[in-house]
């Protein structure tokens, strides 16, 4: 099924947003168009660039409100035993 958009004056089309939702592109996202035979073109979503942040960004943002303070044994130990209890709940009937 085929959609008509229409020039304008400037020479701009508007997409509906459909169009750009389906593209996963949004308001500053940018497009590559590439022209094809018979006239035709392709459009698609320039990839974007993958910000990468460092661990220490991240855990920068994560707020301990309990002011609680782990070590890894102690976290293990709390898998573990929250392990055995999921293990118990699955048995019962």
């Amino acid at each position: 099924m085929a959609t008509t958009l229409r020039l304008s004056s400037k020479s701009q089309v508007t997409f509906k947003q459909e169009f750009l939702h389906h593209l996963g592109i949004g308001a500053g996202d940018e497009m590559e168009v590439s022209k094809l035979p018979n006239g035709e073109l392709r459009i698609r979503a320039k990839a974007k660039p993958v910000q990468t942040k460092s661990i220490r960004e991240f855990a920068g943002r994560l707020k301990n409100h309990a002011d609680v303070h782990l070590s890894v044994e102690d976290m293990n130990q709390a898998v573990a035993e929250a392990a055995v209890q999921g293990a118990a709940m699955e048995r019962k009937p």
